[in-house]
Parts: C-alpha cells; structure tokens; sequence
C-alpha cells in the first residue's frame, strides 16, 4: 500500500503539471474617436475628411490593424458649432473612453476643440489651417496643413514674377479668412507691394457688387480673397456683372473645388486658388495611387484635398503609435513632435510649436473647364495663363 503522503504528493505534481495557463484577456479594438462638422456650414468640409477616415482605418484593418488589434472609429456631428464640438471631445474622453482622437477640419472649430484635447492630454492633429491654433503655446496639438498665412505665395511669386505691385484684398471676418489676410497683408510689406485696398466682410455676405466697384476705380493688379466656397463663387460672378477683372484674381477657398467649375461654367476661366493637394499621380507621394484608386472605388469619385487631408491625419497617427509600440499617450506626443515623413497627402514635419513646416500649398487655375496645377514649378501640369482676359474679351 502506497503511503498517502507520496499518493498526496504525486496528485499535486500532477495537478500543478496539468493546471492550464489563464489566458491573457482579449484585446478589443482600439477605439479612435473625433469630431467634424458634418451638418451645417461646414458640412462639405466634414463629409469629405470623414471619408478620408474612413478609408484610412479600412485599409489599416485589412493590414490586420494598429498593434495588432483593429481599428474602431467613433465619429461624432458637431453640426458646425464650436461648443458642440467641445462637449462631443469631452464625451469621447470622458465618457467614451477613446485611446487617441482624430481632429475636426475647420478653424474656430478646431481653436476651441484644442482647450480639451490638451487639458486631458491627449495627442491631436486638427485638420485645419488657421495659425491661431498653434499660437496658444499647447504642446498637443499638430498641423498638417500649410497655414493660412502661406496660401497666397503663389500668387506672391507669380506676381513678382510679372512686376505687379498693387493688391486689393478682402476677407470675411472670420478665424481663417483673418489669417489668410493676415499673410497678405504681412507679406505685401515684406515684398514691397502696394495693398491699395482692404476690406473685411460679415459672415454670409449676399452682394459685393459696391465693394467691386471701389476696387475696380482703384485698379489693382491683383485681386486676393479670403472667402468660403459660396461667396468665392458669388463674387467672381459679380464680378463679371461689373465688368472688371484684374491682371490676377486669386481666391482664398473654393476654386480648387469641383463644385467651382461645374457651378460657375466658363466663368470660372481663368480663376486662381489655392490648393493643398490634387488627385494627380505626378505627384508621386507614396501610396497616392492607391489611395485615389481605392477611394473612387469607395465612394464613387475622386477624392478632394480634405480627404486626402484626413487620410494623411491618420497615416501620421497610425505612424506615431507604430513606433512607440503602445498607446502610451506621451510618448505619441513625444514622436509627433518630431516625426518627419511623407503621406499621401505630401510632407508631415512641424516646428517647436507644432505648426506645420513640410506640406507645400500650391496654386491651380481654371483652364478649358479642368484644374491645372501652375505653382511650384516641380509640380505644375500646364503654364499660367496670364494676364487673365478681360469679360469683354472672351469668346
């Protein structure tokens, strides 16, 4: 008979031989949360960036995710209103729970949205433009975009180029139409032009036909605007009205839209705006063709500088958290502030205060109903065509 004693201990040994690992708990997704305009003004704005969102975190999840565990977005509607927006980040942290955000596009959105995301610490890479953001000394908040100060120095070179020198601007009072003012207006100085006329205008302005006309006794070469997409295209049309167009006309927003050309037909001839980015593959970012391909596949069209914009947000995030190797939100910080490298979108780099550096902005104009790229040079599809004819001398 076996003593118990050993019968005891071959029982543990073969309890302890059998006894199974736990196992580790599953790891969920890792839920990104974010905030766009996706009713009221700035809709377009919002429903063009949550695309690009979209398409990132899908290609992600079929590369079997970020750190292995796949991606969930929780995008919320701020309805165009700054302080929606702040509640909507003070629900996705607190209450939701995220482990990183995506940022919202538009400026005096993105200011207000900045408060919470850097109170709570939390890395974000708001999509929009406007210097103001990156003025307010926070040390969690990353551009992308070239800022709005930097949108007209195509214009500025073209000018230069043709020994221009008198400039009339006018601007919705606005965040980001102050900061597009503000580059010209400092950059007219610097470059010795003569800002012979300036103006600021109420937000949903309806005529500019008297405001037209004084520029037009004042003869500028050149004609600057900071002004949304539907007041672009109702002051190029009133600018026909008058009859009167300059050497250059060069909008703050709108023209490099699709929209422009399709609403405004032969009038939109000629225009110049800037853009941050087109679907062209001479381009040659990495990935681009691709994105675009997959894009139109997707969505049913090319995509616009604000997808490739959001698209762009999420490859620097996903780059970030990549290598770190975590979700350790400092450290995110910590790489995003020094975190150099090309996206679909062009070149991610910022300075010491976390404004964009590397993306260039460049200048396209209207030209046989298509969008040409004619600023930088490296990137150009076709030759400025200048001076812009005048109304009367258009077939």
């Amino acid at each position: 008979m076996v003593p118990w004693r050993i019968v005891l201990g071959i029982l543990l040994v073969i309890g302890f031989g059998c006894k199974q690992k736990p196992e580790e708990a599953p790891k969920g997704p890792i839920r990104i949360g974010g905030s766009l305009a996706l009713t009221g003004r700035f809709a377009d704005d919002g429903k063009y960036v949550h695309q690009g969102y979209l398409l990132w975190a899908k290609h992600v999840n079929a590369k079997g995710g970020l750190l292995g565990r796949p991606i969930e977005l929780l995008i919320y509607d701020d309805k165009s209103d700054p302080q929606t927006s702040v509640y909507r980040y003070q629900q996705l942290i607190l209450q939701d729970k995220v482990d990183l955000v995506l940022g919202p596009v538009n400026s005096p959105i993105a200011i207000v949205a900045s408060t919470v995301t850097e109170k709570l610490r939390y890395p974000m890479i708001p999509l929009a433009s406007s210097e103001e953001i990156w003025n307010q000394g926070y040390r969690y908040v990353f551009g992308l975009a070239t800022p709005a100060t930097h949108f007209f120095d195509g214009a500025w070179a073209i000018a230069k180029q043709h020994g221009l020198r008198r400039i009339a601007l006018i601007n919705e009072n606005t965040v980001f139409a102050h900061s597009v003012a503000r580059g010209v207006i400092e950059s007219a100085r610097e470059m010795g032009f003569q800002l012979v006329f300036h103006e600021e205008y109420r937000k949903g302005k309806k005529d500019f036909q008297w405001l037209l006309r004084e520029i037009k006794v004042l003869k500028p070469d050149v004609l600057l605007t900071g002004s949304y997409f539907e007041e672009t295209k109702l002051i190029t049309r009133q600018l026909k009205q008058v009859n009167f167009m300059p050497k250059l006309y060069a909008v703050g927003f709108g023209a490099h839209q699709d929209e422009f050309g399709a609403d405004l037909g032969k009038d939109a001839e000629y225009v110049l705006g800037w853009s941050e980015w087109e679907p062209h593959p001479g381009l040659g970012f990495p990935g681009m063709q691709e994105f675009i391909e997959d894009f139109r596949k997707e969505f049913g069209r090319l995509p616009s500088g604000l997808a490739a914009r959001g698209y762009a947000a999420g490859q620097v995030l996903e780059a970030a958290v990549t290598k770190v190797g975590s979700l350790d939100r400092e450290k995110i910080r910590d790489t995003l502030a020094n975190l150099d490298m090309v996206t679909v979108y062009g070149r991610y780099k910022v300075d010491q205060d976390g404004l964009a550096i590397g993306h260039d902005v460049f200048l396209i104009q209207w030209q046989h109903g298509k969008k040409e790229i004619v600023w930088p040079e490296r990137y150009a599809t076709a030759k400025l065509i200048y001076p812009i004819p005048s109304w009367s001398a258009r077939r």
